[in-house]
């Protein structure tokens, strides 16, 4: 599983997203990109789009 968040995420914050993902049995990857917000995707598409790629090659 991968989560993506910002750094700036006030509704989903990195190190909750950190916590949600060690609650896994197979831990998560989680991916912080800075200077963005809770909506990652508009906020960094291209960022975004790389990671999701790179997670699913």
């Amino acid at each position: 599983m991968l989560l993506l968040t910002g750094q700036l995420d006030r509704l989903a914050s990195p190190s909750e997203l950190k916590a949600l993902a060690a609650a896994f049995p197979n831990p998560a990857r989680v991916e912080v990109l800075p200077d963005v917000g809770h909506t990652v995707a508009i906020e960094a598409p291209e960022p975004w789009r790389a990671r999701v790629l790179d997670f699913l090659a």
